[in-house]
C-alpha cells in the first residue's frame, strides 16, 4: 500500500507488464531510461502516458484515446470542461484516434474518420443469479458500472468514491460487512484492488478487463507500429 501511495495505482499495475518509470517531469524520466541503456539495459521503445501536451519530447507515434460514450463532453478545456486541450489544436499531432469503451455504443461518424481505430472492453460474462456490491474510486465510476452491466453482472448495491481514492481500513471493513449483511459479493476494479491490503483480497473480486480491436483495425494498428517503430 505504501508503494501505491508513492507511485500511484496505475504504475503498480503497469509494472506487472514491463519496466515502469514514474517521473513528475517526463523529460527527466526519458533521460533516466537513457541512462539505464548506458548500463546495458537496452530498452528500444518508451510508451508514455498522458504525453500529448508535452512538447519537450519528440515522439515517433501518438494516439488519442476517446471514450465513445462521453466523447469530448461539453468540448471546453479545464476547468470549464473535461479537456486538457481542444481537439482541433491537437489533431495535427496524432497518428490515430482510438475509440474506447463498451461495444454497444456506436461510433460517431460526424466527428471521426478513417484515422479512427475501434477498441472495446472485453470481460468474462457471469451468471445473473449471483448478486454484487460494486465499488470503485475512478474518474468515471459510471463507466465501470456500465461495463459490469453489459457483461450481465447483477448489481444490487453501488458505492462510489472519488478518483484515486486511498481506502482506509474501516472503509474496507464496512464494505465487507455491508456485502455480508445483504448476501452480496464485492467486486471492484484492478486499479482499486491494488490499494487494498492483500489480507482482504479473498473477500473482494476484481474485474479483469482486456481490450480487443475490430479485426481490420487491429491489422491497421500492427502495420502502423511496424512502419513507425521498426
Amino acid at each position: 500500500n505504501n508503494n501505491v501511495i508513492l507511485f500511484g495505482d496505475e504504475a503498480i499495475i503497469l509494472k506487472n507488464i514491463g519496466t515502469t518509470v514514474v517521473s513528475k517531469n517526463k523529460l527527466d524520466g526519458v533521460k533516466y531510461i537513457e541512462n539505464l541503456n548506458s548500463k546495458k539495459k537496452n530498452y528500444d521503445i518508451i510508451v508514455m502516458d498522458d504525453g500529448l501536451q508535452n512538447y519537450s519530447i519528440e515522439k515517433d507515434l501518438c494516439f488519442l484515446t476517446v471514450d465513445r460514450k462521453s466523447l469530448f463532453g461539453n468540448e471546453f478545456c479545464l476547468p470549464s470542461g473535461p479537456l486538457r486541450q481542444s481537439f482541433n489544436s491537437c489533431k495535427k499531432n496524432i497518428n490515430k484516434i482510438i475509440l474506447t469503451g463498451n461495444r454497444n455504443i456506436k461510433k460517431n461518424k460526424n466527428i471521426f474518420n478513417e484515422d479512427t481505430l475501434n477498441s472495446y472492453i472485453k470481460v468474462d460474462k457471469v451468471s445473473v443469479r449471483k448478486k454484487y456490491l460494486a465499488f470503485s474510486g475512478l474518474g468515471n465510476n459510471q463507466k465501470f458500472l456500465d461495463t459490469l452491466k453489459s457483461a450481465n453482472y447483477n448489481i444490487a448495491l453501488i458505492k462510489e468514491f472519488e478518483d484515486h481514492h486511498n481506502y482506509k481500513e474501516n472503509e474496507i471493513i464496512d464494505l465487507i460487512t455491508l456485502a455480508n449483511d445483504n448476501n452480496l459479493t464485492l467486486i471492484t476494479t484492478e486499479k482499486d484492488i491494488v490499494k487494498i491490503p492483500k489480507k482482504y483480497h479473498l473477500k473482494i473480486k476484481y474485474l479483469k478487463m482486456k481490450i480487443e480491436f475490430d479485426k481490420n483495425d487491429l491489422t491497421s494498428l500492427r502495420l502502423l507500429l511496424k512502419q513507425k517503430l521498426n
